[in-house]
């Protein structure tokens, strides 16, 4: 293996192309899980359907587990009001995109 100059290790044999990401769909949902300290983050997708995103689990307290599920299922959101802001910085859009975003966020804690 070398290191490459940004500090991140790579194989020899590995490609320089990335493979896009993207979202499954949202909105994203949680869902009590098995145990009484478990949340499942499930979203829905028009090719795979009904899938699992995430679990948070083991957390110390109950309340704790389902405020980290209701921040991952909060993400798409998050990113894309994220993206939305930094596109109208600067702006006369900007106050706007700061109010949705600030709204998305106290929904994911308020839980």
């Amino acid at each position: 293996m070398k290191v490459n100059p940004t500090g991140r290790v790579r194989s020899d044999n590995r490609s320089d192309t990335s493979t896009p990401v993207a979202y499954t769909p949202e909105p994203w949902h949680i869902l009590e899980g098995t145990s009484k300290n478990a949340w499942v983050i499930v979203g829905e997708s028009p090719a795979r359907g009904r899938c699992q995103i995430a679990r948070a689990a083991d957390a110390s307290s109950v309340e704790e587990c389902r405020a980290n599920a209701s921040l991952i299922a909060q993400a798409p959101a998050m990113h894309r009001a994220g993206v939305k802001l930094l596109c109208a910085w600067g702006t006369e859009d900007a106050p706007q995109a700061m109010e949705e975003l600030a709204v998305i966020l106290s929904r994911a804690v308020g839980r």
